[in-house]
């Protein structure tokens, strides 16, 4: 089930979403940072140690880049509702900027809100 609530928008903040950091972005650095540092032929115990940190330093750069890779730009959204509640939501700005005074929806449910503008 889903509410939907009226309201208005009092406040507006701009905001970065913060990316991903998934196991892929982990492994595929790692693995790169891995085969970098592969000497070939037959490698020695000072070998392994090479690529062993270059596995991690490229774990540690491919999770960073992931994470810049998928953030976003959004909004901060504070919504005076028609009932009195006033409630913050932080959302992508995909569907256009909100600025003070605009007419909104309130869709919540499952743990989720977005706000979107209100249809006369």
């Amino acid at each position: 089930m889903q509410r939907l609530n009226l309201g208005s928008v009092v406040a507006v903040r701009e905001v970065v979403i913060d990316g991903e950091k998934t196991y892929l972005g982990i492994a595929g650095g790692g693995s790169v940072g891995a085969a970098v540092a592969y000497p070939g032929g037959r490698p020695n115990t000072g070998d392994y140690v090479v690529q062993a940190a270059s596995a991690t330093v490229g774990a540690i750069v491919g999770s960073a880049v992931e994470e810049l890779a998928t953030r976003k730009l959004g909004q901060e959204i504070t919504v005076q509702l028609d009932n009195g509640n006033t409630v913050v939501i932080i959302q992508e700005a995909e569907d256009g900027y909100f600025r003070e005074g605009d007419r909104v929806q309130v869709h919540s449910g499952n743990g989720i809100a977005s706000v979107h503008i209100a249809m006369n």
